[in-house]
């Protein structure tokens, strides 16, 4: 008798008690916890998107260990509340301040675009669909400071400039989840009650070159109301900052950066230190809106004879590097003094699609910079030398001091870079190319590197092994194509003499697909057969091997080989790390066969193969042992799962670990509904990752 029977692959599923109302045309779009509890009690916090109808929502959910409980909708909460009473609040680019979203309190500029009724629109008046659909951004949760080890230099050591002061001031700060909606605004909300404390409509969207791209206006005129206007996740980071201008005094703040999406270029910064009390007026938010960088603002040097040191486009003004902000930004500790010997904070981030130069670069702003507007020398750019457009970067701290040493990021072409930001002079500062992921026979075909990579020690080699997954993500109800995507895991030694990781150093892992019969219907499992990965660096005989590729063209179980039983098949952004394993969500194009929906799938980071020892309890039996594998290649294996449409409400989120004391939960969920099975202790290798927060966390 085959060891895996259930409902689900011995797991059950679950549905939130109220769950239900919220309209079974919803799909989930993300799924986060609240990183101040765990196990019993735990908060979930879950975003939605309903494309047809143009709206979106957000849910908190409690899980008390026997069931869930929806502790409050913020669409709910949204229509509820007065339109004249939301703190709405946007930025005017020519006295450089934040101001009121209203009608009589915006700039020239804005009103030329936006009329009262307008406005009111945007800010509810007549709208009852007030929330946009979530589908790019990740609610992000803030409550106290959390960061650890920022008591020492180059961190501020002075009394009354420590973070650890900081933090204790700070201890009972309210908390805030924050999204991006496709409306175009950045929301706040209050995790108690789920009230909207503020929102942030970014200028751009108004009064930027872009705006018959984004359409903001167009949406509140009635005549694009369904506009979608999609934004990355939020980044919210403690920072030593400037607090004004022409001020040489810093403080820690906690930030905010946020980017306009792939309908503008562009990105803007709010301090939400003290989110309460700033957003009780109007007058009092728009103190938190301290910037935007928009490809007005990338400028590019002056020679001495006055003329922009850059391409000039057919009508002579300088070509720009900046296109649509689809990167998350990253905010850390640069390497680059101020005048009193301090660290400048930077928020670092890839170039995008879209620009007029054509060109990857990375670009690294200096925040408390842009507090009186941009200059070229508040900002450094890193071409990467290739025509491209660079996707989102990971930053990697090399002397665990707590700056950011080196970044990686990858483009559309399909090329991985490194970026060395050691130094403290940006001049210093390099690209080096060091892979290109192609597929197919001959030259193969470019595969685009959009995601954040991960980055982690080698387990037994000098360097770090760089994880990254190929292929654009596909948008909720966009057919995609048949181009087979793939994972990566590359070792960069950091050798300069080592040169580009060519294909054939790489060693080709094979994904099977298994079907498996018990007392219930037949299961599709999967498993990636690895092969041995022995590192050998260049000139090593008999050749030399640096990395492993995963292609996610698995044929029908029971074949060998043969076509993709599921083509167009693509990874999740997000990665799930759990010690030396990932946990890869993949997304399947809608009609895929036999209405398959996506795939998750543990694998070593380190070899690509599926592990030896048990991972996941797939029969359900509350245990993870023996009983959970699959004789595959060679040996038993711990297989992943195939879901189709009849599982999580036709669409699949990255799953998230819940640890506890004897391993952990591996949450998944797609639609209305939710489940979780054990998954077995991490194994951690050496230090494990390493990056620039926490050094342990991204």
């Amino acid at each position: 008798m085959n060891r895996f029977i259930g409902t689900l692959v011995g797991m059950s599923l679950t549905t939130a008690a109220g769950l239900i109302e919220a309209g079974a045309s919803e799909a989930l779009a993300a799924l986060v916890f609240d990183p101040r509890a765990s196990g019993d009690g735990s908060v979930e916090y879950r975003a939605f998107h309903d494309l047809h109808a143009a709206t979106g929502d957000l849910h908190a959910v409690r899980f008390d260990g026997v069931g869930f409980r929806v502790l409050w909708r913020a669409a709910e909460r949204l229509e509820r509340a007065s339109p004249d009473e939301r703190i709405i609040v946007t930025l005017d680019r020519v006295a450089w301040a934040g101001l009121p979203f209203e009608h009589g309190r915006l700039n020239a500029s804005q009103r030329a675009v936006l009329d009262e009724d307008q406005v009111n629109w945007l800010r509810g008046e007549g709208n009852t669909r007030r929330l946009g659909p979530i589908v790019g951004s990740e609610p992000v949760i803030v409550g106290a400071p959390q960061a650890v080890r920022r008591d020492h230099a180059p961190y501020p050591v002075t009394r009354g400039e420590t973070y650890s002061e900081f933090a204790a001031d700070w201890a009972r700060r309210p908390g805030m989840v924050y999204v991006s909606s496709n409306d175009g605004l950045l929301h706040a909300f209050d995790v108690g009650d789920g009230d909207e404390a503020f929102a942030y409509v970014p200028n751009q969207l108004i009064d930027g070159d872009q705006r018959f791209v984004t359409r903001l206006d167009a949406r509140s005129s009635g005549s694009d109301r369904h506009h979608s206007l999609r934004l990355p996740t939020p980044t919210v980071e403690d920072a030593f900052v400037r607090l004004a201008p022409a001020s040489a005094r810093k403080a820690w703040r906690t930030l905010l950066i946020g980017g306009l999406g792939e309908r503008g270029k562009g990105y803007f910064a709010l301090d939400v230190t003290d989110p309460k009390t700033s957003a009780d007026t109007a007058e009092a938010a728009a103190g938190m809106a301290l910037w935007e960088f928009t490809d007005a603002d990338d400028v590019p040097p002056i020679n001495a004879e006055g003329q922009p040191v850059a391409d000039l486009d057919e009508d002579g003004a300088p070509v720009k590097d900046l296109g649509f902000a689809t990167s998350q930004a990253r905010l850390a500790m640069s390497n680059v003094r101020d005048t009193q010997g301090g660290r400048k904070w930077a928020a670092v981030f890839g170039n995008g699609d879209g620009s007029t130069a054509g060109r990857a670069v990375l670009f690294v702003l200096l925040v408390d910079e842009g507090l009186d507007g941009w200059t070229a020398d508040d900002f450094v750019k890193l071409p990467a030398g290739i025509a491209s457009g660079l996707g989102e970067p990971a930053l990697v701290d090399l002397d665990l001091n707590g700056t950011v040493d080196r970044a990686y990021a990858g483009d559309l072409e399909g090329n991985l870079h490194r970026f060395d930001l050691s130094g403290p002079e940006p001049t210093s500062w390099s690209a080096t190319h060091l892979f290109q992921a192609r597929y197919g026979s001959g030259q193969g075909v470019p595969q685009s590197i959009t995601a954040r990579p991960l980055v982690f020690k080698h387990p037994s080699q000098p360097g770090f092994m760089v994880v990254f997954a190929t292929g654009v993500p596909l948008s909720p109800g966009q057919p995609g194509d048949a181009a087979v995507q793939s994972l990566y895991g590359i070792w960069d030694s950091g050798g300069v003499a080592d040169g580009v990781v060519g294909p054939n150093s790489l060693v080709t892992q094979r994904m099977s697909n298994i079907r498996t019969v018990g007392d219930g219907p037949a299961r599709l499992h999967r498993v990636v057969v690895g092969r041995p990965v022995n590192y050998r660096p260049p000139g090593t005989p008999p050749s030399a091997v640096r990395g492993w590729r995963i292609d996610l063209d698995a044929p029908r179980a029971g074949s060998e080989s043969g076509t993709a039983q599921h083509p167009g098949e693509r990874s999740l952004p997000r990665l799930t790390v759990w010690g030396d394993l990932l946990v890869v969500t993949t997304q399947m194009p809608n009609g895929a066969h036999g209405g398959a929906i996506g795939a998750v799938v543990p694998i070593n980071w380190a070899t690509g193969g599926s592990p030896s020892r048990p991972v996941l309890d797939l029969n359900g039996d509350g245990l993870v042992d023996a009983n959970d594998l699959l004789p595959a290649g060679e040996g038993d294996r711990a297989p992943g799962m195939v879901f189709d449409e009849r599982n999580f409400g036709g669409s699949l989120a990255a799953p998230r670990v819940l640890p506890n004391f004897s391993g952990g939960q591996l949450v998944l969920a797609g639609g209305l509904s939710r489940s979780s099975q054990a998954i077995a202790p991490p194994v951690h290798q050496l230090a494990g990752r390493l990056s620039w927060r926490e050094f342990t966390e991204f």
